[in-house]
């Protein structure tokens, strides 16, 4: 219901729009292409974060016994379980990559809500027998988000399609290094703040030993990234983009 909605009321609303705004280049490019408006018509207000979101964090020793996920290496990826968000994908590298994504005290938290694909996940753990690295607690606390993102040793975002990308920022914020796809918008928001990497197993099999060596610099450079993404930033791009609407009637 809600494709044929937006199948029917995006191409209008395109079409009478004095003004478009999109959250990235992507986008923007995105609805050049399906809708041919020229892209003098479309702005770019950024998503942004508030400036308390990394104000309160569950403690490390609280999330390991909570989440069962030992003393070894954690990595978080939030995300609901959707097909393009390419859970799968992780947990192939886990069989296949060797490397430190063999090891067995690595653990994979995917914190997000069910989605259309969440069966198909849970089978392919039990099938492969992953369930003791992987932990699905299903859509976590702000609190817990936060300390799962501040403890990891990464934050991994093999989505295939995104319009912004907001989780990039988000661990970004809370000091976690970043390795995502180099799909859709995500390329231009992580910008060279962290690891983007085309979906293939030989592009992430070194990623985790990179991240490792490089931790320091990419806590520093996604400190710096995530800056650039703030609430108070993206309203300035909306008024902006009223300004120029405005300007365009008189």
């Amino acid at each position: 219901m809600k494709l044929r909605y937006l199948q029917r009321v995006v191409p209008s609303s395109v079409r009478r729009a004095s003004r478009i705004t999109a959250p990235s280049r992507f986008v923007a490019d995105s609805l050049t292409q399906a809708f041919g408006t020229t892209t003098k018509r479309i702005g770019i207000v950024r998503h942004g974060l508030e400036n308390d979101i990394s104000a309160s964090v569950t403690d490390e020793t609280a999330l390991r016994a909570k989440f069962s996920l030992g003393d070894g290496p954690v990595l978080v990826f939030p995300a609901i379980t959707h097909p393009h968000k390419n859970h799968l994908f992780l947990l192939q590298l886990l069989l296949n990559a060797g490397g430190a994504w063999a090891d067995p005290s690595l653990r994979i938290v995917f914190a997000g809500s069910e989605g259309s694909h969440h069966e198909d996940v849970v089978a392919f753990v039990a099938k492969h027998d992953l369930s003791s690295q992987v932990v699905m607690p299903g859509r976590v606390s702000h609190e817990d988000r936060n300390g799962l993102l501040k403890m990891a040793d990464a934050m991994v975002f093999p989505s295939e399609y995104e319009g912004f990308g907001a989780p990039v920022i988000e661990a970004m914020r809370m000091g976690a290094p970043v390795i995502c796809s180099n799909q859709a918008s995500l390329p231009g928001v992580v910008g060279d703040a962290g690891l983007v990497l085309p979906l293939t197993t030989d592009a992430w099999a070194p990623a985790l030993d990179a991240v490792r060596a490089r931790r320091s610099e990419l806590v520093a450079l996604g400190h710096s990234r995530s800056q650039l993404f703030t609430a108070a930033l993206s309203a300035t791009d909306l008024v902006e983009q009223y300004r120029i609407a405005l300007d365009g009637r008189q």
